[in-house]
């Protein structure tokens, strides 16, 4: 994120002397009916932070509501990160979408687990980067069975690899910080 030094004005004179003008990024992805292909778009914003709440509410013409409203929403956001990386609670969705009770499995850190995969698809089934992108994920599928099948090796991956409550990756594109 790049950020340009600006002054801002202040609001009843606690406003933020030097605040540092963030480009902010804002992204969509829809259907486009002239090619008939989906696509994705992305443009930046700059934004100047606040310095005080009169600057906040100046900002937003002077509507209370507005700001308690935009306030509210940072304390959701706030709160479903902590819950985010808090392992207790947690439900499992079937395939229609709703809850079927309590998650009991070991939440893994992805990318200890891709690497385990990746090397025994490449020394045990022959990965490489000449193969078909099928030929590939055979590969990648075939290391998967071979940990999930062999109980000395999962173990050794249920206690590497799991995640911590504090060690939970940011939401991101899996719509989980929604």
């Amino acid at each position: 994120m790049k950020r340009i030094k600006m002054k801002s004005a202040a609001v009843g004179g606690e406003g933020n002397e030097m605040a540092e003008t963030q480009k902010v990024p804002v992204q969509k992805t829809f259907f486009d009916l002239d090619t008939f292909a989906d696509v994705t778009l992305k443009k930046e914003f700059d934004f100047v932070p606040v310095g005080s709440v009169d600057e906040a509410l100046a900002r937003l013409g002077n509507k209370a509501d507005r700001l308690l409203e935009i306030v509210n929403q940072g304390l959701i956001g706030e709160q479903r990160l902590s819950e985010y990386r808090n392992p207790a609670d947690w439900q499992v969705l079937n395939d229609e979408g709703e809850l079927a009770g309590p998650f009991s499995g070991t939440p893994a850190d992805q990318k200890a687990v891709n690497a385990l995969v990746l090397t025994l698809a490449k020394t045990v089934f022959g990965f490489n980067k000449d193969m078909t992108a099928a030929e590939k994920n055979a590969a990648r599928s075939s290391a998967m069975e071979m940990i999930k099948n062999t109980p000395a090796i999962k173990t050794g991956l249920q206690k590497s690899a799991a995640l911590k409550g504090d060690e939970s990756p940011e939401p991101g594109a899996d719509a989980a910080g929604q």
